[in-house]
């Protein structure tokens, strides 16, 4: 799961960029961001925004299986 701030509600408190583990948070000109490549999803920045400015993105890649019974001969 990754996570991304909603530049329009972010305020700038840096409460997000306080509790990242990864340093992942950082303080831009107009808002906070979240580098993903640097992100290890533990979810502090989610939980302790205290406007709620940072949503979940769920991947929805769908799962292929392979191999399995349906397609055994």
């Amino acid at each position: 799961m990754t996570y991304k701030i909603i530049s329009e509600k972010c305020d700038l408190c840096a409460c997000c960029v306080a509790l990242c583990e990864s340093d992942a948070v950082r303080i831009g000109k107009n808002s906070a961001y979240i580098l993903q490549d640097e992100c290890i999803s533990c979810k502090k920045c989610f939980v302790v925004c205290p406007i709620s400015a940072i949503k979940e993105i769920i991947d929805e890649t769908p799962i292929r299986y392979f191999g399995t019974k349906d397609n055994e001969n």
